[in-house]
Order: C-alpha cells, then structure tokens, then sequence
C-alpha cells in the first residue's frame, strides 16, 4: 500500500505511539517504583523459618498516562485494518465491478471472528464479498482467529480438542486487538505487575532490556537469552551445593500472579536458618503486564507489555502487507472475474 494511504498513516502512528509509551515506561521504571524486602520465613508463616524470601515492601502504582497511550495505539491498529478494507474496496476490483458508495462505505470494517459461521454472515452482511475481490476475502479469512485454530490443531494432531481450540483463539492477536478496542471505548485500559524479570542485589544495578529482539518492525535482532544478574546475599550465607548429596534439596520459584505491596516475589527453599542474615538491599525488575479481558484470568503470568505491543503492532502490518499482496499478485480466478485484467 501506498505509504500515505490511509492503513499505513494510521500504522505508523501505532508506532509512534509505541515509542512514546516505551519512553514513559522507561521514566518510571528508572523512578525507583518499587521497594523489596528480604527475610527468612517459616513456610506455614509461623515466623522466622528456613526460606529465604523477597516480598515487595511498597511500590509507585504504575501511571495512568501509560493506559491512555496504550488505548490510542490499539484504537489506531483497529482503524488501519478498516481503513485498508475501504482502500481495498475503493480500487473496485470486487464483483460489483465498482468502487462502493459513500453509504455503502459506511457499513465496512475489517472483521475479527472467532468462528467460521460468524464471518460468513460479517462478509455478507456488509456486502464485503461484493466489493472485495475473492483473493482479498481469503486472505481476510486466513487471519481471523478461528481459521488459524483449525491449522494448529490439525499440526498438533488434536483437531477436536476444544479446549486447545478456544485457547488458540483467545491467545490470536487480533482478538486480543478487538477486545483491548472495545475495553478503551467504554473503560481506561489497566496494567498490572507481575514478577520478577530479574533481580539483584546493591550496589551493583543495572541497565535491563525490553526484550524486543526479533521484532521486524523495530528492526532490533535476536539474541541468545543470558542470565542477567543474581542476588548477592550477605556475608556468611551461601546457596546449598546441588553437587553435595549432604546439602538438602532445594529450589527457588518466583511468583506468576499479580504483585501488591507485601506480596511474595521468590522464595528460596531450604534456606540453612544458621547462616547469618544480614540487611540485603534488593532491587528487582517486575514485569508490566496488560490486563486483557478473557486472557488475564485464565493464564497465569503474561508477556511484558512492551514485547506484547511491539508483536501486536508486528501482526498486523502483516496483515496490511498480506492484504496489499493479494492485490498486486491477484490469482488466475480473480483475473477472469475482473474486466481488462490480462
């Protein structure tokens, strides 16, 4: 599509809208939000035990602002997609042989579906079929959530697994686009924490990515995952040997669920309560999360925010780039229903 079409303009201000949010992201994460304790406890919470355990002791809630730029970016990426159906409709390449008119024009939006039946009665209702060419109208259909279910259960060889079915659909992106659209209209889109990312111990902080390699648009490469740092703990207190078989057995877990003030972060179990513990100045990373209706609640943890904008906004310019191809390469079927096509 033409740069300066109308899908495009509104794609690139997502965008710019992404970048805006990520530099508001990075001024309150660099605002030190949050404070973290550190303190052997007992596992049945009967005082002091043998885990070590991080807790968030106090934290800056997460600003406003950054559901409102988040709402204009969605808002924008919902419009790209409908403007590029009355792009493409305007080109009148469909069966009607011509562009549509001003009031027919006024029933087109890009349809996101979560089953088969339910995009056939969007296309036919708003006459997309009629001023949408057939190669257009099958690639607005290998899009929509419930036709990329049916694939991935066939590949999985589960094609009647209703649950692995609704799962699909609920993690497709542009259902999460519809539902995050319809949200902003009515209501502020919310975040949540959840943790950690990473955590350390002081004086040694640093600098932690967003984790966006391999994003197209952002043009930022994939990359190996290393380990970013660990906690120091105080003088005198060392992990267990897992190479010792005298050493107890231990692990450590993090926390998936959502982070208030004096909610666990990580325990450590099998702490040795013998050792010495002394103050630790923990700081940590937690993770920024959007709360998307349907989603949220049934999954535990969730992709940063960040990584799930920048793969949102990733889809659906490929969507818009799948669309636009299916019209500069249209198939020999398309060619015979299109007048003066060679």
């Amino acid at each position: 599509m033409d740069p300066d079409s109308s899908p495009m303009l509104k794609l690139e201000r997502a965008k710019e809208h992404f970048h805006e949010f990520i530099a508001d992201l990075d001024r309150y994460r660099k605002s030190d939000p949050w404070q973290f304790s550190v303190a052997l406890e007992d596992p049945l919470r009967r005082g002091t035990g043998s885990d070590l355990v991080l807790r968030l002791k106090a934290h800056t809630p997460i600003p406003r602002r950054l559901a409102v730029v988040v709402g204009d970016l969605v808002h924008n990426l919902r419009s790209a997609l409908d403007c590029a159906i009355v792009e493409l409709a305007s080109r009148g390449e469909g069966p009607a042989g011509r562009p549509p008119t001003e009031s027919e024009e006024r029933a087109f939006q890009f349809p996101i579906t979560e089953e088969k039946a339910d995009f056939e009665d969007w296309i036919d209702h708003r006459k997309l079929r009629l001023f949408l060419s057939p190669d257009v109208v099958r690639a607005i259909e290998i899009v929509q959530p419930w036709y990329k279910t049916q694939e991935l259960a066939r590949w999985d060889g589960r094609p009647d697994d209703t649950a692995l079915v609704r799962g699909i659909v609920l993690l497709s992106y542009l259902r999460r686009l519809q539902k995050l659209n319809n949200t902003d209209k009515h209501r502020q889109i919310s975040m949540m924490l959840l943790g950690p990312d990473s955590v350390g111990g002081s004086p040694d902080k640093r600098e932690f990515p967003h984790g966006l390699e391999g994003i197209e648009w952002l043009g930022v490469p994939r990359r190996e995952i290393v380990e970013i740092s660990e906690l120091e703990l105080p003088e005198g207190f060392e992990w267990p040997d897992p190479n010792d078989e005298e050493d107890e057995e231990y692990d450590f877990f993090f926390s998936g669920d959502e982070i208030v003030d004096g909610a666990e972060i990580g325990r450590y179990i099998c702490a040795d309560p013998a050792r010495a513990m002394e103050q630790i100045d923990v700081y940590a990373t937690l993770r920024v999360v959007l709360v998307e209706p349907g989603l949220t609640g049934v999954y535990r943890g969730a992709p940063p925010v960040e990584r799930m904008l920048a793969e949102l906004i990733d889809n659906i310019a490929n969507i818009l780039n799948l669309l636009d191809s299916r019209i500069d390469n249209p198939s020999d079927a398309t060619r015979a229903r299109q007048p003066g096509k060679p």
